[in-house]
């Protein structure tokens, strides 16, 4: 019974996901098991944290959204609020999201810095 009850609460926690910068998505990768992110349908991904791009410990913003999304198969809504562009390789994970409804990309870093 109790284990049932954890899964349940998983699944009413994940259900709706914001995380707010890129320092959240990171920690957010670290520290929930992927296996979890089928549960995710509204998620709010932010990269509004300055990157180092000499920092390797660390995934680019463009391999943590992959690495978020490739399992995220039951996501409905997907809004990314970006302060720069992501790679092209991104593309290929919205054709997995195939419950995807509705994909918002708004851009909320300095257009002259960093396009998107």
């Amino acid at each position: 019974m109790a284990r049932r009850v954890t899964v349940l609460n998983v699944v009413i926690f994940l259900q709706s996901v914001d995380l707010k910068s890129y320092q959240a998505l990171q920690t957010y990768l670290k520290n929930v098991p992927p296996s979890y992110n089928n549960y995710i349908h509204h998620l709010t991904i932010r990269t509004t944290t300055t990157y180092d791009h000499h920092d390797t410990s660390n995934p680019s913003p463009t391999d943590a959204i992959i690495e978020l999304l490739t399992g995220c198969t039951q996501v409905e809504r997907l809004t990314l609020e970006l302060d720069g562009s992501l790679r092209k390789d991104v593309i290929p994970c919205f054709a997995r999201l195939r419950s995807l409804t509705t994909l918002s990309i708004h851009h909320v870093g300095d257009e002259r810095i960093a396009p998107l």
